[in-house]
C-alpha cells in the first residue's frame, strides 16, 4: 500500500490533471481528503466523454424521424420502463483505494434493450439513451452530496456519449443493407445486425475501458487482499468482453418483433430483465461474501500487527487504520479510547458527534441504529445506519473507549457489520489490555517477580480466551475444565453455539509448553471460532456436515502466517440436534470416547482423521460421523490426563482411564469430570504435573426434532 501511496504523490500524469480539475473545480478543496481524487476523477472523465456526447446528440437530431416517434411512441414509452429497470442491475465489484476510499467498477445492461430498440423503431429510439441520463441526474442531482453530484454529472455525460457507437451501428447495419425494422432471424437477415453489433459494442467496450482507466489512474487501487488479487484481474476481462457477446443478445427480440408482434418483443426483454436481475443477486452475494473475507482478513492483519508491535498505546491506533479502509467500504469509523485518543477513517471526515462519546459512557453493551431511527444523543433520525460497540477492559469489564460506525449507503444492512465491529472491539480491549499487563510489570523491581506477574497475567488472558458460560440445554449437559501445568497452558478447548441451535465442539493441544504455545494457542483459537462462525452462516445448510473446511482453512492460515516449530493437535465436532449426529475431524488429537449405556458398541474411540494442525500446507482432512442417543457420554481429554505419572513414572494411561469413566457414567458431567481429575491426582501423588489437564464431558439427555 505504500508503494501505491508513492505512485499516487508521483505521478506526472495525475497531478497534471488533478490541478485541472482543481482549476475548473476550486470547491474541491471543500472535500475531504480521501475524496478530492476520487473527485477529481468524475471531473476528468467528465471532459474526456463531453465532446463525444456532444456529437452524439448533434448525430440524432439529424437523423431523428418525428414521424416515427409519434407513430411509435407507447413501443418507446414501454422500452423506456424496460432500460430505466435494467440501468440499476448492475454486474460490478468493489476496490479500495489508496486514497482511502472505496469505488466499484461495473457495468449495466440498458444498452442491448436500447439496441433491440433501434433495430425496431430506427436511429431515433437512441432518445431514450439520452432521456435515462438526464432523468437521473435531475432526480438525484438536487438533493445528492457534493462528490454524489459530481459523480452522477460524470456518468450521465458518460452515457450519452454511449451515442457514438450508436452512430457506427446504424451506420454499418445501413452500409450492409440492413432496414428498420430488422426484417426476422434469417441469416442473411441478421447478418448486418451482427456486424453492427459487433462493431458498436465492441467500440463501447473499449469507451468503458478508457471510463475504468481515467478512475484507475486518479483513485489508483491499494494493494489487493489475497481475494482481491484472485478476481481484480477475471472481472477486468469480464468487463471488457461482455459487451459485444450480451449485445449480440438484442438481435433476437428485434427480430422476433417482426416474426411475432411486440408481445414476443417485450416477453423477451422479461427473460432478458430476469437474467440481468440473477446477475445483480450473484453479484451482490459475491460482494457480501469478499466483505466477510477481508474483515477476518484485516482481523488477522491487526492480530499479527499486534504480537510484532511495540506494547505502546499511542501505536495502536495508527496500526488500527490500515485494517478500517479495508474492513469497512463506504463507511465512516471512529475509534475513541479514553481519555483523549481518537482514530477517524476517511482521511478528512470531522468525526460524529462528541456527545456520542458521553452518551451512557458506562454501558458495555452494543447498540445498532437503523436508517430513521433518532439517536439518542442527537435526538434526530440519520439517513444512515449506525453502530456502537463499547471497547470493554478485561479486567474491570468497564468500557475503555467506544468503536462508531456509520453507513449511509446501504444503511439498512447496518447489523450485518455488527460481529465484524464487535471482533474489532474485543482485539482493541486485548491490545489495550497487554499494553496495560506491560507497563504495570515493567514497573516491578525484581526481574523474577516482574516475569511470574507476566506470566499470570497472560493466563488470565488466556483463561478469558475460554467460554464464559456454558449453553445450557435441555438436549444435553457439559463439563469442562483447563488445569494449566504452568502460569500459561497449550491447551484449549471451546463451546462454539452455531446456525440453527447447533453446537461446536472444540478440544486441542499446541506442541510444547510457555508463552510461545500460549500465542500459539491464543492464534489458533481465534482463527478456530472466527471459521466456524463465518461458515455456519455463509453456509448454513451445509456447514454441520463439512467440519474438515474449518479445520484445513485454519490450517492454511497457520502455515501462511507463523513460521515457528509449533503444531497443534485437535477434535473438532459439530452436533446438529436435528437429526442427532456428531460430525467431526480429529486433526492427530487423543480419540475422544463416546460411550453408551449398553449395546456391543459401548465405547467407541472417535479416532484421527489427519494430521495435526501447522505441519503440511496441502494436506486435507477427512471427517467421521456418529449417531447420539439418550444417556451417551462424549469424553473429550488432552494427552496430560493419559501421560500423568507417579513418582516410578508410570503413566495413568488410557485403560484407568476408561475405568473411572465406566464406574461413573451414570453420574452428571460435572462429577464424572471431577471423578478423573481426583483419580488422576490419587495417582500422580506429589509428583509435580508436567502437563496441562484438559477435559470436556457432554452427557445428551433427550432428542429433540427440529424443524428442518
Amino acid at each position: 500500500m505504500q508503494e501505491s501511496g508513492r505512485l499516487l504523490d508521483w505521478c506526472p500524469m495525475r497531478d497534471r490533471l488533478f490541478n485541472l480539475a482543481h482549476h475548473l473545480y476550486p470547491s474541491l478543496d471543500n472535500l475531504a481528503e480521501g475524496e478530492r481524487n476520487t473527485a477529481a476523477g468524475y471531473l476528468i472523465r467528465a471532459l474526456v466523454f463531453l465532446p463525444m456526447s456532444l456529437i452524439g446528440i448533434i448525430w440524432l437530431v439529424s437523423v431523428t424521424e418525428l414521424g416515427v416517434l409519434r407513430r411509435h411512441w407507447l413501443f418507446l414509452v414501454v422500452l423506456f420502463g424496460f432500460v430505466i429497470v435494467l440501468s440499476r442491475l448492475w454486474l460490478e465489484m468493489h476496490f479500495s483505494t489508496v486514497s482511502g476510499s472505496y469505488r466499484s467498477e461495473r457495468r449495466s445492461f440498458w444498452g442491448e434493450a436500447l439496441w433491440s430498440g433501434v433495430l425496431v423503431v430506427g436511429p431515433s429510439a437512441n432518445w431514450l439513451g439520452v432521456a435515462l441520463p438526464m432523468l437521473s441526474l435531475l432526480g438525484q442531482g438536487w438533493s445528492a452530496k457534493p462528490l454524489q453530484r459530481l459523480h452522477l454529472l460524470s456518468q450521465s455525460i458518460f452515457r450519452i456519449s454511449i451515442l457514438i457507437p450508436a452512430l457506427v451501428e446504424v451506420a454499418v447495419y445501413r452500409a450492409l443493407g440492413g432496414v428498420f425494422p430488422l426484417p426476422g432471424l434469417d441469416v442473411m437477415q441478421a447478418i448486418p445486425a451482427v456486424a453492427a453489433t459487433l462493431a458498436g459494442f465492441s467500440l463501447g467496450s473499449l469507451m468503458i475501458w478508457l471510463y475504468l482507466a481515467v478512475t484507475r489512474l486518479m483513485s489508483p487501487i491499494s494493494e489487493a487482499g489475497p481475494s482481491d488479487r484472485l478476481l481484480r484481474p477475471h472481472f477486468r476481462l469480464l468487463m471488457v468482453l461482455i459487451g459485444p457477446l450480451a449485445g449480440l443478445v438484442s438481435i433476437l427480440p428485434a427480430g422476433l418483433y417482426s416474426l411475432a408482434g411486440p408481445t414476443a418483443y417485450f416477453s423477451f426483454l422479461l427473460l432478458m430483465t430476469a437474467v440481468a436481475l440473477l446477475i445483480d443477486q450473484l453479484s451482490r452475494a459475491v460482494e457480501s461474501a469478499r466483505q466477510r473475507t477481508r474483515e477476518l482478513e484485516q482481523l488477522e492483519v491487526f492480530s499479527q500487527a499486534l504480537l510484532q508491535a511495540p506494547l505502546d498505546a499511542s501505536a495502536l491506533l495508527p496500526l488500527l487504520s490500515g485494517c478500517l479502509m479495508r474492513m469497512f467500504p463506504h463507511s465512516n469509523v471512529a475509534v475513541y479510547i479514553h481519555p483523549d485518543q481518537l482514530l477517524l477513517h476517511p482521511v478528512g471526515w470531522e468525526g460524529p458527534d462528541p456527545a456520542v462519546w458521553a452518551w451512557q459512557s458506562a454501558t458495555a453493551e452494543p447498540c445498532v441504529f437503523l436508517p430513521g431511527q433518532p439517536c439518542p444523543w442527537a435526538g434526530e433520525p440519520d439517513q444512515g445506519g449506525t453502530i456502537l460497540v463499547p471497547i470493554v477492559e478485561a479486567q474491570t469489564g468497564q468500557p475503555a473507549g467506544r468503536v462508531y460506525l456509520y453507513r449511509d449507503a446501504h444503511g439498512s444492512d447496518i447489523a450485518t457489520l455488527l460481529p465484524a465491529v464487535q471482533s474489532l472491539s474485543a482485539q482493541i480491549a486485548s491490545a489495550l489490555h497487554n499494553i496495560h499487563i506491560y507497563h504495570e510489570t515493567l514497573t516491578e523491581r525484581i526481574a523474577h517477580e516482574r516475569v511470574t506477574q507476566e506470566l499470570a497475567l497472560a493466563g488470565q488472558i488466556q483463561t478469558n480466551f475460554l467460554p464464559d458460560e456454558i449453553p445450557v440445554s435441555e438436549m444435553w449437559h457439559i463439563a469442562a475444565c483447563l488445569e494449566p501445568a504452568y502460569e500459561t497452558s497449550g491447551d484449549f478447548y471451546d463451546i462454539i453455539p452455531l446456525w440453527d441451535e447447533r453446537l461446536g465442539l472444540v478440544i486441542a493441544d499446541v506442541s510444547d509448553k510457555g508463552m510461545g504455545a500460549a500465542l500459539y494457542m491464543a492464534l489458533c483459537r481465534t482463527l478456530l471460532r472466527a471459521y466456524a462462525v463465518d461458515y455456519s452462516v455463509r453456509y448454513p445448510d451445509t456447514y454441520a456436515y463439512h467440519p474438515e473446511r474449518v479445520v484445513s482453512s485454519v490450517n492454511q492460515r497457520i502455515i501462511e502466517d507463523t513460521h515457528g516449530d509449533f503444531f497443534v493437535t485437535l477434535f473438532y465436532a459439530i452436533y446438529d440436534p436435528r437429526i442427532s449426529s456428531l460430525t467431526y475431524t480429529n486433526a492427530g488429537h487423543n480419540p475422544p470416547y463416546l460411550l453408551r449405556p449398553q449395546g456391543a458398541d459401548a465405547v467407541q474411540r472417535l479416532t484421527r482423521t489427519g494430521l495435526p494442525l501447522g505441519i503440511l500446507d496441502d494436506r486435507k482432512w477427512e471427517r467421521g460421523s456418529v449417531a447420539v442417543r439418550p444417556d451417551d457420554v462424549l469424553v473429550m481429554y488432552t494427552d496430560g490426563v493419559t501421560e500423568a505419572h507417579n513418582h516410578t513414572y508410570d503413566e495413568f494411561g488410557e485403560e484407568r482411564l476408561q475405568q473411572v469413566i465406566q464406574a461413573n457414567l451414570n453420574r452428571s458431567p460435572q462429577p464424572l469430570c471431577d471423578a478423573i481429575r481426583g483419580a488422576v491426582a490419587d495417582f500422580t501423588g506429589d509428583e509435580p504435573c508436567s502437563d496441562d489437564i484438559t477435559l470436556v464431558v457432554v452427557k445428551w439427555l433427550k432428542a429433540r426434532m427440529l424443524d428442518m
